[in-house]
């Protein structure tokens, strides 16, 4: 009797350590680091107004996973947006870091994804906040406008406004309430899913951050 509970219990250590070894294995790790990447904000000198400004975000990933994974989708939850509520939504351009460039990895204007590089990768989500255009937001923010019209520029044009760190020293308040409460979810596909279908690319990995304001 003593021997069947031993072999037993043998055989239940063995699984859960098996279990333990696959889990680790196929973990896949995110997490949000600060970055020196520019903030890039969008002007009217025309009609004297900041309607737009993208924010750099860096996710780091560690994907030790031993199947193929690709994106599904990555979306962005917009807290504050003007239409008075939150909602998540597509509007962001995601870029893998490959040495010192970018690269477009995921867009809703290419409709494209991409396999999921193994290692440890770097991930840039531009953003895409919609400015108040009330008085006092445009106001303080009419010092980058004046930079556009020293540039010559006579209608719409971008202009790097240094990094989150030094923008939110400038507007903290601003960048509070923009990035305040955001969130971004990750979404792949994975082959070998499926159990009935290993060659099957199905749904299995869904990971949802909140924003850190660094």
């Amino acid at each position: 009797m003593k021997a069947k509970l031993f072999i037993l219990l043998f055989a239940v250590g063995c699984l859960l350590l098996y279990s333990s070894a696959r889990y680790m294995e196929d973990s896949i790790s995110i997490r949000q680091i600060e970055t020196d990447l520019p903030i890039i904000l969008g002007g009217n000198v025309e009609v004297d107004i900041v309607p737009r400004i993208h924010f750099p975000l860096v996710f780091e990933f560690r994907d030790d996973f031993s199947k193929e994974r690709r994106w599904s989708n990555i979306t962005y939850f917009y807290r504050n947006i003007r239409r008075g509520r939150g909602g998540w939504v597509s509007n962001i351009r995601v870029y893998q870091k490959d040495e010192n460039e970018l690269r477009c990895i995921y867009s809703i204007v290419l409709e494209r994804t991409e396999e999921l590089k193994r290692g440890r990768v770097q991930i840039v989500v531009y953003t895409s906040h919609e400015i108040d255009r009330s008085t006092e937001t445009q106001l303080e923010l009419k010092f980058y406008l004046e930079q556009l019209r020293q540039r010559g520029v006579i209608g719409a044009d971008t202009l790097s406004v240094g990094t989150l760190r030094e923008f939110r020293e400038r507007h903290p308040e601003l960048v509070k309430t923009l990035l305040g409460g955001d969130s971004i979810r990750f979404n792949m596909w994975g082959i070998g899913s499926d159990f009935y279908c290993p060659r099957r690319m199905a749904l299995d990995t869904l990971i949802t951050l909140p924003i850190k304001i660094f």
